[in-house]
C-alpha cells in the first residue's frame, strides 16, 4: 500500500494497523485514526554509519583504529539522543490518546539452538517454479 493511503485506510477500516517509527506516527497524525502503538523495539537506531570495504582497506592501521573508535563514540551518542527522543515522542503520543502496548520481554531470551541454515539454498527440482518456497532435499 502506498504510504499516502495509510491514513485514510486506517480511518475507513481498510487496514487495521500500521507500524512505523514514533516520529513518523506523530508527523503523519496517525494518532487521529489509530489507538494503539505496539512497542516491539525491533528498530533500534536512527543512523547507520557505513564505509566501503575498499575505502576502509586503503586506511593504515592507525586510521582504521581512529575510524572504529569514532564510530563507537558516534553510536553511543546517537543512542542517547534516540532514547531521549523516543521518550519525548511516547509522552506526546500518549497525551494525544494513544495507548502503548509493550511487547518486549522483561528479561533476556534464553539462547536458542540454531536451526540448520540453508546457505547455499537447497536445490530445487527443475519442475518447481523459481518462486516456490518449498525446497527439495539435495
Amino acid at each position: 500500500m502506498a504510504f499516502g493511503e495509510v491514513f485514510t485506510s486506517l480511518q475507513t477500516g481498510v487496514i487495521d494497523a500500521q507500524e512505523n517509527p514514533l516520529a513518523l506516527i506523530k508527523s503523519a497524525s496517525f494518532f487521529e485514526v489509530q489507538k494503539y502503538v505496539n512497542r516491539t523495539e525491533h528498530v533500534r537506531s536512527w543512523i547507520y554509519l557505513a564505509i566501503s570495504e575498499k575505502t576502509f582497506n586503503k586506511l593504515n592501521a592507525e586510521q582504521k583504529k581512529a575510524v572504529q573508535e569514532a564510530a563507537q563514540r558516534a553510536q553511543a551518542y546517537e543512542r542517547t539522543l534516540m532514547l531521549a527522543d523516543e521518550k519525548k515522542l511516547e509522552s506526546e503520543l500518549k497525551a494525544k490518546g494513544m495507548i502503548f502496548v509493550v511487547l518486549i520481554p522483561t528479561r533476556p531470551a534464553l539462547p536458542r539452538r540454531r536451526k540448520k541454515r540453508y546457505w547455499p539454498p537447497p536445490r530445487m527440482k527443475s519442475s518447481q517454479s523459481s518462486r516456490s518456497c518449498m525446497p527439495t532435499k539435495p
